[in-house]
């Protein structure tokens, strides 16, 4: 059985109240769970939320109760099991869709919406434990019910408003996700492409590379594979989605990456006026934030003898907030902002606007690379915070940085240094 839902509970609700809130789909009940349509089990239980999961992201008003309802459900079942048209009429649908899998979830999203007044969120397990206040969800359902789509409630999309949408949640079917450009002001017919998409594959399996797909915004095909997740391509010129070289190589480092540090829950920082996207990763005691988008062009005066040509630029702390955002966006700012003849290099410094906490500075650290596509190389370089005493010893002994940096690489002691951000994160959270 795998957990599909978890719903933290409001304080003194129990397995009662959630029968008598589910009861128009005549629950059975099992010792402490209840069996729906002989297919779901529900249960009460102590929330069992890794900590990898940053709730501060998702609400900062829900808190997460001590006990959690919990929707499980057989893997395999949600391939080869139907849900009756007659079932989902009476549950309120205007129709039955083609997809098995399909049923499922608008069966799950309905129960979900039933318990509304009695949980605070829903979280997804099998999406990176993505988590989202119970009113965000219901606002959605409406939506999600009338067009008997097969995703957007269970498979969440990232990156809209950075010019491509992604799956979340298709691995919990053993099927790669899809990630594709797309026009944010016409969010929705781009959106239903996917939930196509989604829909063929829930129902017949993987698309191999190749594929042509007809959609309401044109030919899509399948053209590459990006650590899990397929790349459709439109096969002519689409208005609004010109970019697209740059939103499939911004998929491409975000799942390189996720893939590198291995199981994580995520959240995407968009491209704003001033900076590029950004990919925060929470992984228990561990944080990386990367910036998303500093690599698309070449460093002025960068070379692939020095690796400093196309650079991402990492943050690993204990804690994420807005500092780690202000930090990358910018260094990022700065990666571009000079000429050709001053490019940085690995181990170069780079002075902040203004000093965050007693670090003025950062020391670009090379943390390794980055290979989304065969052809294409991303060094990655993380930022160390440096003490205000270590940048006024370097800038009057220039020599006294390369003994540091020395010293560091002999006792291998990087996650001292790295350490003091948790200060600076620290300081934040008591605002």
């Amino acid at each position: 059985m795998l957990t599909w839902a978890v719903l933290p509970l409001h304080p003194q609700v129990g397995l009662d109240a959630v029968a008598a809130a589910l009861a128009e789909f005549h629950p059975k009940r099992e010792g402490q769970a209840l069996r729906i349509s002989d297919f779901f089990l529900v249960r009460v239980a102590a929330t069992q939320v890794p900590d990898r999961l940053d709730w501060t992201y998702a609400s900062s008003t829900a808190p997460i109760g001590a006990t959690s309802v919990e929707f499980l459900a057989p893997h395999e079942a949600w391939l080869g099991r139907n849900t009756s048209p007659k079932l989902l009429s009476l549950l309120g649908f205007k129709g039955a869709s083609e997809s098995l899998t399909s049923d499922r979830y608008l069966q799950l999203t309905a129960m979900v919406c039933k318990l509304a007044a009695l949980v605070t969120a829903v979280i997804q397990p099998l999406a990176g434990y993505m988590a989202f206040p119970i009113g965000a969800f219901v606002d959605d359902a409406k939506g999600y019910t009338e067009k008997l789509n097969p995703g957007p409630l269970w498979s969440y999309h990232l990156g809209r408003t950075s010019g491509w949408i992604e799956s979340s949640g298709l691995g919990g079917f053993g099927l790669p996700e899809i990630a594709m450009p797309m026009d944010p002001s016409r969010k929705e017919v781009f959106e239903s492409t996917a939930y196509a998409v989604m829909h063929a594959m829930i129902s017949k399996g993987p698309l191999p590379l190749g594929t042509v797909l007809g959609s309401a915004t044109g030919e899509f095909r399948v053209e590459a594979e990006l650590s899990g997740a397929l790349w459709l391509q439109p096969t002519k010129p689409v208005p609004g989605v010109e970019a697209t070289a740059r939103s499939r190589a911004c998929v491409g480092r975000k799942r390189a990456l996720a893939s590198l540090i291995g199981p994580h829950s995520h959240y995407h920082v968009p491209r704003g006026e001033h900076h590029v996207a950004q990919e925060h990763f929470f992984l228990g005691g561990e944080c990386y934030a990367m910036t998303n988008g500093v690599s698309d062009a070449a460093q002025p005066g960068g070379s692939p003898e020095d690796q400093n040509t196309h650079v991402e630029l990492v943050v690993h702390a204990g804690r994420l907030g807005a500092w780690a955002s202000n930090v990358l966006a910018w260094a990022g700012q700065s990666f571009h902002a000079h000429d050709a003849a001053r490019p940085f290099r690995a181990f170069d410094r780079f002075v902040l606007p203004s000093p965050m906490q007693g670090i003025p500075a950062v020391l670009f650290w090379p943390f390794g690379h980055l290979q989304p596509e065969p052809t294409r190389r991303v060094d990655l370089w993380v930022l160390l915070p440096l003490t205000t005493e270590e940048l006024r010893q370097f800038r009057a002994n220039p020599q006294s940085q390369g003994q540091w940096i020395e010293a560091r690489e002999t006792r291998q002691d990087i996650h001292l240094v790295e350490q003091r951000w948790d200060a600076l994160a620290a300081s934040e959270a008591r605002k």
